[in-house]
């Protein structure tokens, strides 16, 4: 059975949002760093108990005020983002080595505005390359276009992907209100190679994504491991302004239209790296040892800053888009 690795962020039972403000919790041991605005901490999180559950899920929360100010400077804001990021505890330079597994889980409580994409989890490597790169990320929603003025609906829009660290999605499965989808991305950083795992509710993990190289088409993007942050997020990407310029439209972090009025969320959970060097990772989507059942439906009542301005500028794509 892999080992389970120090990085994760599972959320005790007697846990509260607080904690992830306080160093000595011991959430707070695992928070790295944190983007919500500027909400508090309980305006943008919630924890909730989960069926049977050892750890309690989270809901990530984006507003009007979910605005990242880098700085004192207004030209910096990242107005065209509405962002929720988690940024655990992440040793890189021990983890990106031989073979690790990142799981993600979400619940969709309710439906999200589909003309926009939703960044929700990654591997970011920032200082890869001027714009920074994700080795893997999951989106929901219509990739952001430069030329999508009229917000028309992507055909994958109502999709979950998985997308590799060229923006091309190796799996996607259809989004359903309640249900628990499941994800397991196993790296084998020696070797630049990826595969993934998936399952809805407690069904166990199954490969959806065979074994694939990892080759960037971003010549800069070279020696990235042992320099990424695993994040945890929520970002909501802005629509195209048709009054912006179009080369400039691509600048998703602080260019295009937001509607006013957002009260978004998603619920995360089972968030961990298995160590899956010297043996296959867990097909519990809980981990080794299971039995911290989320059940098949939503749950009962239902330090750092380098990555946190390159994580919303990074990645173009196609010369038109921008990755966080």
């Amino acid at each position: 059975m892999a080992a389970l690795f120090e990085a994760h962020y599972r959320v005790p039972l007697n846990a509260k949002v607080a904690d992830i403000d306080n160093p000595g919790s011991a959430l707070g041991k695992l928070t790295q760093f944190k983007i919500i605005g500027s909400n508090t901490v309980n305006d943008a999180y919630e924890f909730q108990k989960t069926p049977n559950g050892k750890f309690q899920s989270i809901t990530f929360k984006i507003n009007d005020n979910s605005i990242f100010k880098p700085d004192k400077n207004p030209k910096n804001d990242q107005v065209g983002f509405r962002r929720n990021d988690l940024l655990p505890k992440y040793d890189a330079k021990a983890i990106e080595t031989k073979k690790r597994t990142y799981h993600h889980s979400f619940i969709f409580k309710k439906d999200l505005d589909k003309k926009h994409g939703y960044l929700l989890a990654s591997v970011e490597f920032p200082k890869a390359c001027q714009d920074g790169a994700h080795l893997y990320d999951l989106h929901y929603g219509t990739p952001f276009k430069s030329e999508n003025v009229q917000g028309t609906l992507s055909p994958d829009a109502n999709k979950i992907k998985l997308r590799d660290i060229n923006f091309q999605t190796l799996f996607s499965v259809d989004m359903v209100i309640g249900q628990v989808f499941n994800f397991a991305i196993e790296i084998d950083w020696d070797k630049k190679q990826l595969r993934a795992f998936h399952s809805v509710g407690d069904e166990k993990l199954v490969e959806v994504v065979k074994t694939t190289p990892i080759t960037p088409k971003n010549a800069k993007v070279v020696n990235f491991a042992g320099t990424g942050e695993w994040h945890l997020q929520m970002i909501k990407e802005p629509l195209p302004n048709p009054k912006d310029p179009e080369k400039e439209r691509s600048d998703v972090p602080h260019k295009g239209i937001q509607e006013k009025g957002i009260k978004e969320e998603i619920i995360q959970l089972r968030n961990f790296i298995e160590d899956t060097s010297t043996a296959p990772g867990s097909t519990d989507p809980d981990g080794p040892g299971g039995s911290t059942s989320a059940g098949s439906s939503a749950p009962a009542g239902a330090g750092s800053t380098a990555g946190a301005t390159s994580t919303t500028t990074a990645i173009k794509n196609n010369g038109k888009n921008k990755r966080r």
